[in-house]
């Protein structure tokens, strides 16, 4: 699970990348029979108890670099990758993916405004001058 924590108005929100296709057996990881879909719970650690603010489905992997989600400098997008699928052919194995969701953190509640593909994401980072995206990987 990766969790970034932004400051929202008055809420501190963590970002939560859930991957259900996969998990660890003996350190192998290995793909979940019928998964769920994957997820992206969004949770406003400033409550006492923290609380989910929404929860919402995108692809993502954790498997691979440390991060599946990045969040801009201006702490009003967040970018959730997917560099990994289950096998349609083979559904006890996994391939290469290459999915990006975008997430408007600014609206209430925060929502999916695109999803995209075309470049195979196995992680990336935001510029903090203009907040470009930097991709480390291979393009399709």
């Amino acid at each position: 699970m990766n969790i970034f924590l932004i400051a929202f108005l008055a809420a501190q929100l963590a970002v939560s990348a859930n991957d259900n296709k996969v998990m660890l057996v003996d350190g192998v990881n290995t793909p979940v029979p019928n998964p769920l879909p994957d997820t992206v719970t969004i949770l406003d650690i400033g409550a006492s108890p923290p609380k989910v603010v929404t929860e919402l489905r995108a692809p993502t992997t954790i498997v691979g670099p440390p991060h599946s989600v990045a969040v801009t400098p201006d702490q009003s997008i967040a970018l959730v990758t997917a560099s990994t699928k289950i096998d349609p052919s083979n559904p006890k194995s996994t391939l290469p993916d290459d999915k990006v969701t975008v997430i408007d953190l600014k609206n209430v509640p925060p929502g999916c405004i695109d999803h995209s593909s075309g470049w195979r994401w196995c992680g990336r980072s935001l510029n903090q001058p203009c907040g470009d995206v930097g991709t480390r990987g291979q393009s399709k």
